[in-house]
């Protein structure tokens, strides 16, 4: 084999296999750059901002995506049209929440396949980002393997993948994955999200490891002593003394003093959201 070719074959052809490479390489913790540089470093860079809010941005892949809905429905070819729709456009994901949302009423079989489509097999990233908003609600147990991959790219699709997988039903560990091997405010995120799936077997990772000193999810300290019932673990027989040292540690942080700074100066400690919820992300 030329060079050429061996530099071709080791290549990801996708954004997941990067992901997935990165992740062998670096299998217990966050990725190094969050994963960065990307294989569509080149193509991105060059993507216009045409001068437009994101936000109007997002309008155009929202209409796009709408349009080749009602005009071809049927998923087999409909992929294609919109991958190529949407190589000019500069869909970054922070604002993905919004397609996510405007597809509410579509058929979740057809944005099962698409979004799959879209998210597992696209090397660009606006095609992924556009692919974990269409799949947000409507994705299924087989899906959470390529979405918590695809999420440890997580200055990217880091909230958006932890949205897609707080509604895959079983996913709560996944979800733990996910936040373990993230950096400080998309642990914070995925924290949120299973304080709102309430999943008990997630309950002692929660009172362990929920809250990063220093970090954003010193926010989560209060949803997580509800979430776990701090105040039936605390009144049960038989405490270990790590119980107590977690607890005790969740209930300082609780307190005014006990609140650490936010991670960026000058910066208003805010709970984080996930993906789909009425705003963006704050950061």
């Amino acid at each position: 084999m030329s060079d050429v070719g061996e530099r071709e074959a080791l290549e990801p052809r996708t954004l997941l296999d990067h992901a997935t490479m990165l992740h062998l390489a670096h299998p217990d913790g966050p990725l190094p750059g969050g994963g960065r540089p990307y294989p569509d470093e080149d193509h991105f860079a060059v993507l216009s901002r045409s001068g437009q809010p994101r936000v109007a941005r997002w309008q155009q892949v929202i209409d796009i995506v709408t349009s080749i809905y009602e005009d071809e429905p049927s998923a087999d070819r409909v992929c294609e049209v919109m991958a190529d729709a949407l190589t000019s456009l500069r869909a970054e994901t922070r604002f993905a929440w919004l397609l996510a949302e405007a597809v509410v009423s579509f058929d979740p079989v057809w944005r099962r396949a698409v979004g799959r489509a879209l998210a597992y097999r696209s090397r660009e990233r606006g095609r992924v980002a556009v692919g974990l908003a269409l799949l947000h609600g409507v994705a299924e147990p087989c899906d959470t393997a390529p979405v918590r991959m695809l999420g440890l790219l997580f200055r990217h699709f880091g909230e958006t993948a932890i949205g897609v997988l707080q509604h895959i039903p079983g996913a709560a560990e996944d979800l733990v994955w996910l936040a373990q091997r993230s950096d400080p405010w998309r642990h914070a995120h995925a924290v949120t999200a299973l304080c709102s799936v309430g999943d008990p077997a997630t309950f002692g990772w929660l009172l362990r490891e929920g809250v990063r000193p220093g970090g954003p999810s010193v926010t989560n300290a209060l949803a997580i002593a509800e979430t776990v019932g701090l105040a039936e673990v605390l009144d049960g027989d038989g405490i270990s003394e790590d119980v107590v040292e977690h607890a005790g540690w969740l209930l300082v942080t609780m307190t005014p003093r006990g609140a650490a700074k936010p991670s960026c100066p000058g910066t208003p400690m805010r709970r984080p959201r996930c993906p789909g919820s009425p705003r963006p992300p704050t950061r």
